[in-house]
């Protein structure tokens, strides 16, 4: 899928409305590398496995509203009916008409670069002793402390990238990987 198709499909709104009310009950795992450095921050992938009807446009609504809901800290199966059109008009729509295609290579680099750093950063901080928190530096699948995650099965493969963010302090992909459908978030706090 590409920009282009991801945009157009956002002047369907209803399209959306199906898509984000049929999101909760699509499985999204989550895998969050966590620090608490100002200028590294966390990173997050939200991803999906491919089925064999799976449709890419509603895999990347339901990865946005799963980041939607976990950033704002909202339970997914709580959303009401009638704040769907709120959640498209409001978030889902501007978000997606800023949406560009980049090279996989590029998102793949970046996002290797990124994940890289932080696992340096928090390896470094927990094996110095002097981390804030322990407890919440880490790699993290669905919340729960994972000694490490094969993050490299969770870069794009040779497909197209939809960027809704591409910039030097705030990144955001769309893409698909060999076996699922992913997002990937991060934002440094400096």
């Amino acid at each position: 899928m590409k920009s282009a198709e991801i945009i157009e499909l956002s002047t369907s709104g209803n399209c959306f409305k199906e898509a984000l009310l049929h999101s909760s009950s699509i499985r999204v795992d989550h895998v969050e590398y966590r620090t608490f450095d100002e200028g590294l921050c966390s990173a997050s992938i939200f991803f999906c496995k491919k089925e064999k009807d799976s449709l890419a446009s509603f895999a990347f609504l339901a990865l946005m509203n799963h980041a939607l809901h976990f950033y704002e800290e909202w339970n997914i199966k709580e959303i009401l009916n009638s704040e769907i059109e709120l959640i498209v008009e409001k978030w889902l729509v501007p978000a997606i008409q800023k949406a560009e295609d980049i090279q996989y290579e590029d998102a793949r680099k970046n996002i290797q670069g990124i994940i890289e750093s932080i696992e340096i950063c928090i390896n470094k901080k927990i094996n110095s002793g002097a981390t804030y928190k322990p407890d919440r530096w880490g790699v993290f699948l669905n919340h729960n402390r994972s000694p490490s995650y094969p993050s490299s099965s969770l870069f794009p493969c040779e497909s197209n990238v939809i960027a809704l963010a591409d910039k030097w302090n705030e990144i955001e992909y769309l893409y698909e990987t060999p076996n699922s459908f992913a997002l990937f978030c991060w934002s440094t706090g400096a």
